[in-house]
């Protein structure tokens, strides 16, 4: 029986010592395949993929390498064929450029060849219009410069580079604050696939599709321990394209988008992968993952409720048989969290509580027939003084700020 992608990745996200989110100079990374592979292999990394910008190019040669290695008697890192694809996603209105990333652990890569000229032909002609506006400012810059720059798929980062070495910049975030960046004079609008299209592609192949650093689209941080309407309303819509996992744990990300994001990839029923970004030197700050890396806490507590209102009062339960609030009680459990997946979650809360890290999603649903005589109804307020787990008193706490189910 063949694995399926999304098994083996869950596989190497699950027990850590993993990065599935590496650039080589084949786009805008800094390290040749060599360079890379000896990061790699120095930091012990059991699993590793390479997804560089709209190619695929660094894939033969890292196989070509990782055979040699182990002819010379190396342990070698098992190795995930990858692609970062930028696409053009419409959500509430706005058009955003979101990065899609495409796994192949049991290959098809090769099948995106086709796209990825595609995407090519469409980067060389930002180019050339981004090369075209510099030299009428004076700075010129040619495309046999930028072809030399970064290998096969360059853009506004080699651009910067080539600035820098001529004088005209001090730094690549200079370049983006004042000529790269979206609105300034020198920023060209390239034209990129819908991210249905980018899904298709990608699906198609064989491979696994993840939507990469959520919390860039700045979906994130609308309140500690609650995920964002935004983010959780995003990633569904996603997840009917066919996203099967969510970066919960990328390198640039802040711990509390790490917690937010893996709640709502757990909430949503997606696999909630882990990379660093990595690009070396064009990239400050950014380490790669090591073989100690773990992400995954085994203590993690995911559980589902039912948000039950009848005239402004919400049901709650006891795991005793009397109605006495004086006892602990909670929103009533939605059983098997696999049995309501299908269902989208109105509220997810998460945090730590009797030192796990838990993640309760809360399901609207309808009032049953016939109730347990130890079900009783309660009041917000009256919910606000009663003795509830942790993440249901923060859910209480939500529900009487915003108004439930609005974007």
């Amino acid at each position: 029986m063949i694995e399926r992608a999304s098994d083996i990745i869950r596989r190497y996200v699950e027990t850590g010592g993993c990065d599935l989110h590496l650039h080589t100079h084949f786009s805008d990374g800094a390290d040749s395949v060599v360079s890379l592979v000896q990061k790699v292999m120095a930091n012990r990394l059991k699993c590793f993929a390479v997804t560089d910008h709209d190619s695929i190019d660094a894939v033969p040669e890292i196989f070509s390498l990782l055979d040699r290695l182990g002819e010379l008697g190396f342990d070698r890192p098992a190795f995930i064929p990858g692609i970062e694809i930028s696409a053009e996603y419409d959500f509430a209105g706005q058009s955003t450029e979101i990065h899609i990333l495409g796994y192949f652990p049991s290959g098809g890569y090769e099948e995106m060849s086709s796209f990825v000229q595609e995407q090519r032909k469409k980067r060389d002609e930002r180019n050339s219009e981004m090369c075209r506006r510099l030299t009428e400012m004076g700075m010129p810059v040619t495309m046999e410069e930028m072809k030399a720059e970064g290998r096969r798929s360059v853009g506004r980062l080699h651009a910067a580079n080539i600035l820098m070495r001529k004088g005209y910049l001090s730094s690549v975030k200079e370049g983006f604050d004042t000529l790269f960046g979206y609105g300034k004079p020198c920023y060209v609008r390239r034209d990129k696939p819908g991210a249905k299209e980018a899904v298709r592609n990608i699906k198609d192949a064989g491979g696994m599709a993840v939507i990469a650093h959520p919390y860039l689209y700045k979906w994130t941080g609308s309140e500690p321990g609650r995920v964002s309407c935004i983010l959780a309303k995003a990633i569904d819509d996603l997840k009917q394209m066919g996203i099967e996992g969510v970066e919960a744990f990328h390198g640039e990300a802040s711990q509390e988008q790490r917690e937010e994001t893996y709640a709502v990839s757990l909430a949503l029923g997606l696999l909630p992968t882990a990379g660093s970004d990595y690009h070396g030197e064009n990239k400050s700050g950014v380490r790669m993952y090591d073989g100690e890396t773990h992400f995954i806490e085994d203590d993690t507590c995911s559980e589902s409720a039912l948000l039950l209102e009848k005239e402004d009062r919400y049901l709650v339960c006891s795991d005793s048989k009397t109605d006495s609030i004086e006892r602990q009680i909670h929103f009533p459990f939605a059983g098997s969290h696999d049995e309501i997946l299908e269902k989208k979650p109105q509220l997810i809360v998460y945090g730590r509580a009797d030192g796990a890290r838990r993640i309760l999603s809360l399901y609207k649903a309808s009032v049953p027939d016939k109730l347990k005589q130890e079900y009783i109804y309660l009041s917000l307020q009256e919910l606000g003084h009663a003795n509830m787990p942790l993440l249901h008193s923060k859910a209480v706490s939500i529900l009487r700020e915003i108004t439930l189910f609005s974007v």
